[in-house]
């Protein structure tokens, strides 16, 4: 009897190091997708989406004609929503929250420039981009900064309720131009918007960029520097009350937010693998994440559907929803910076993990 115990025992170990020492290719998995043909009246609005909000619990779009449609995602039609009021503004940016319409660009240029294309308008004589919000067919300015949209990408997004506008100078497309102005979150609060009124608060946020609010809750990333800034930067992602950005939760190491679900429950991002950026899902609640493999994700407008309740990408021809993974088993605070890998290695990893073409 004693030896058959010890035996068991012996049995039990080897299995425990085995699922302990399990190769981590295992752990990857093909994704699960719902592909769906896009319909003609998409294909007339634009070649590709170019969504650009929500409303009526409908996404909008940008039509190449520049006029802004409601999709119905359930029916597929597509009909006209609020019109731009242009007169001699030039926008190169569009957010829409439900009937709240923000517009970066410039805002009343002078008559001379009403039918010159914005890309034509003199550098030199316009140096700066203004931010505006279009309301009940009114433009109200609600800030100005003193570069250039070329020079200056400034990144906004809307908070899930529409109540308030979240913005980032620091981004990973124009990073480190200047540090007064690079090193704070710019939040403006729309709740009296109706009186025509817009707060703004500046929250000293170093290096922080992608910020996204949902439920009171800041989630956002941030760069912390690898061997004093030397080897580069990690960019983190936290989450913190919108009253102390300072308070943080690490939610996951060395991982770009690309996009969120409107509970906040899970998101959408980028992390390197065999050379390769790629998209993954993190579980916000148990920080572990998963690889979602199977088509190059990331270089697709990406959004969240309403109707599926799951992330899409806009393939052209093809709309890819992707399924929620079915177990999450990377650490998503684990550091995998400097794992290495040899080309031949990333050449066979990619070629198990592909879908075919549609």
């Amino acid at each position: 009897m004693r030896k058959k115990t010890i035996y068991l025992g012996v049995v039990m170990l080897i299995n425990i190091g085995n699922l302990v020492c399990q190769p981590k290719e295992e752990l990857y998995t093909l994704s699960k997708e719902k592909i769906e043909v896009k319909n003609i009246e998409l294909k007339k609005i634009n070649d590709r989406l170019d969504i650009v909000g929500k409303a009526e619990d409908k996404i909008v779009l940008l039509g190449r004609d520049k006029k802004l449609y409601l999709y119905d995602e359930e029916t597929k039609e597509t009909i006209p929503y609020i019109e731009l009021n242009k007169n001699n503004n030039k926008a190169i940016g569009l957010l829409v929250h439900d009937s709240i319409l923000y517009q970066v660009g410039y805002l009343n240029l002078p008559h001379e420039y009403h039918y010159t294309p914005i890309n034509e308008i003199p550098i030199d004589k316009f140096e700066y981009q203004d931010f505006w919000l279009q309301y009940r067919d009114k433009n109200l300015k609600i800030d100005s900064f003193p570069y250039h949209y070329i020079d200056k990408y400034i990144r906004c997004n809307f908070s899930e309720d529409g109540k308030k506008l979240i913005c980032n100078p620091y981004t990973s497309v124009t990073p480190g131009y200047s540090p007064e102005t690079d090193n704070k979150i710019y939040l403006y609060d729309l709740k009296n918007i109706l009186k025509g009124e817009v707060t703004k608060q500046v929250v000293p946020c170093e290096r922080c960029l992608n910020t996204f609010i949902i439920n009171n809750f800041y989630y956002f990333n941030k760069e912390v520097a690898v061997g004093q800034g030397y080897d580069g930067f990690y960019s983190n992602i936290y989450k913190a009350p919108l009253n102390n950005i300072n308070d943080t939760i690490k939610i996951a190491q060395d991982i770009e937010i690309i996009n969120i679900t409107p509970d906040g429950r899970y998101i959408l991002g980028c992390k390197r693998l065999h050379r390769k950026y790629t998209v993954v899902i993190i579980d916000v609640e148990s920080r572990r994440f998963q690889y979602i493999l199977g088509r190059d994700y990331l270089s697709k407008k990406n959004y969240y559907s309403i109707k599926e309740k799951k992330f899409a990408f806009d393939f052209g021809t093809h709309i890819v929803f992707i399924d929620f993974p079915e177990e999450y088993p990377f650490d998503a605070l684990e550091n995998t910076y400097f794992q290495q890998t040899t080309k031949e290695e990333d050449k066979i990893f990619w070629g198990k993990y592909s879908h075919k073409p549609f």
